[in-house]
């Protein structure tokens, strides 16, 4: 196990190395570097609009919860990063002669499991550090209004997340958005593997844009309940699904984990059998 570990270990450098190399990554750190800047100005301005005070675990569970502002515009940004999987270059196959096909498809697979998480780390720190001077110290839900003559004020925090602490509202925020980005980028993988990368594209986009085109109010509610992304943030379940937030969260999260299961199983049975070639930007397989 210790072997396997270790050369699991030195594959994903290996990816990561490349990725961190790779333009795209640069130009992504510093729209997340921008973005978190817009998250900390926009959060300042809302406790002062609102005359709020509030606690590290609510500007968090904010930000997780509504994937930092915009979920349509910060996954087209995942997607350009992250648009091919694997990289189809030649030391890839230098990785392939070391190891075996299936340990190779595990890292490829740990890699696609670490950049949402390191996505989502770097968001959150960022973030977090931005808008830190305006928080108020203590442990536990705040957001209250100091001003009694406020009327009217956005449910920040909703009724039943304040049931579970701040800690375990965050954690299923943060599980419900690796959750997402985690499946996107395995449909990627599959197809790429399958020689059609660009079909795992398709789909990545299609998804995204059937956000925009099926949440009006004249498709009924059926309609708009299969839209992946109203299952990508814990705000988009609470919206579609209210007095059972909570007892929804678990059962999505199985959905997604039985869907990645069986991404996975697609990719072992084509990894043993496929001709892999890596020279060429289209793949030939």
């Amino acid at each position: 196990m210790r072997k396997y570990l270790r050369s699991i270990r030195a594959l994903v450098r290996g990816q990561i190395s490349d990725w961190v190399h790779s333009p795209r990554t640069v130009i992504m750190i510093l729209i997340i570097i921008i973005l978190a800047y817009i998250n900390g100005k926009s959060f300042e301005k809302t406790l002062a609009d609102y005359s709020l005070t509030s606690h590290a675990g609510d500007a968090l569970y904010i930000y997780l919860s509504r994937a930092f502002g915009n979920l349509l515009m910060i996954s087209a940004y995942f997607l350009i990063m992250m648009s091919e999987i694997p990289r189809r270059i030649p030391a890839q196959l230098s990785m392939l002669m070391r190891t075996t096909r299936l340990k190779w498809l595990h890292a490829q697979i740990l890699f696609c499991a670490l950049i949402p998480l390191l996505m989502i780390g770097m968001l959150s720190l960022l973030s977090m550090a931005l808008t830190f001077p305006y928080l108020t110290p203590g442990s536990g839900w705040s957001m209250m209004s100091s001003d009694p003559g406020v009327l009217y004020m956005p449910e920040f925090i909703p009724e039943f997340i304040r049931a579970i602490s701040p800690l375990q509202a965050n954690l299923l925020a943060l599980a419900m958005l690796f959750a997402f980005w985690f499946t996107m980028v395995l449909v990627i993988l599959l197809f790429s593997l399958a020689g059609k990368p660009n079909v795992g594209l398709i789909i990545y986009v299609s998804i995204l844009m059937l956000a925009l085109t099926l949440t009006w109010e004249s498709f009924p509610p059926w309609l708009r309940a299969v839209i992946p992304t109203n299952y990508a943030t814990l705000a988009n379940i609470s919206a579609l699904f209210p007095g059972q937030e909570l007892s929804t969260v678990p059962i999505v999260l199985l959905i997604y984990a039985a869907v990645d299961a069986l991404l996975i199983g697609g990719m072992i049975l084509i990894v043993k059998r496929m001709d892999m070639q890596f020279t060429r930007k289209d793949m030939a397989v």
